[in-house]
């Protein structure tokens, strides 16, 4: 009964190509169709509306401060006002100001700990001597150890730290001589400095 039951079951299988010579070294898996990338029918069509994105050209001059030349700007490349230095100052106190302290001195508790390359001071003669594109790159970019700030700041905020660090710089660099009688006879009352209690 078994024997009968065995053989009505083979008798309706199909055999049309089931049954081939046994490949040992898969060649059939290594030759088989297939299509190569934007071989035509490789990819599917977009879909119906779709519009072929083209970014709009970058200005070189606002996105990566250099000239038409390569080389870094000589002047911040956008419009100078009190809203961009205000922005640009809540920028540096947010991002600059924990190494290098509000005042750019770099006297600040996290650069006392950084014993390997501690930050500079951005009074500096050779970084007061930057031009203004190679500042923006440091603070796009990053340099020595310092990391780069291109995802926390978008161009526009970065040329805004840039003009508010040249306005920290000439604030605390102003020769004696430009000052005016009451300039200066609030400079002669002021604390000396690492005595007013706040971050130098």
């Amino acid at each position: 009964m078994r024997l009968v039951a065995l053989a009505l079951l083979l008798a309706g299988c199909r055999t049309d190509d089931v049954w081939f010579a046994p490949d040992f070294d898969l060649n059939r898996m290594a030759e088989q169709p297939r299509l190569d990338p934007y071989e035509p029918g490789a990819m599917q069509p977009p879909p119906e509306g779709t519009r072929t994105f083209r970014p709009a050209p970058r200005d070189r001059r606002l996105h990566e401060g250099l000239d038409e030349a390569g080389n870094a700007l000589t002047s911040i490349p956008v419009p100078l006002s009190r809203e961009l230095l205000v922005r640009g100052r809540h920028r540096f106190d947010t991002f600059c100001a924990p190494c290098h302290g509000v005042r750019g001195t770099a006297r600040t508790p996290v650069a006392e700990r950084m014993r390997l390359r501690p930050p500079p001071s951005l009074h500096q003669p050779r970084i007061r001597q930057l031009p203004p594109g190679d500042v923006y790159r440091i603070v796009r970019h990053g340099y020595g150890l310092m990391p780069g700030y291109e995802a926390q700041l978008d161009p526009d905020d970065r040329w805004a730290v840039v003009a508010y660090l040249r306005v920290l710089q000439r604030s605390q660099d102003v020769p004696l001589a430009q000052l005016d009688a009451a300039q200066r006879e609030a400079l002669e009352r002021a604390p000396p400095p690492g005595r007013s209690g706040g971050t130098p």
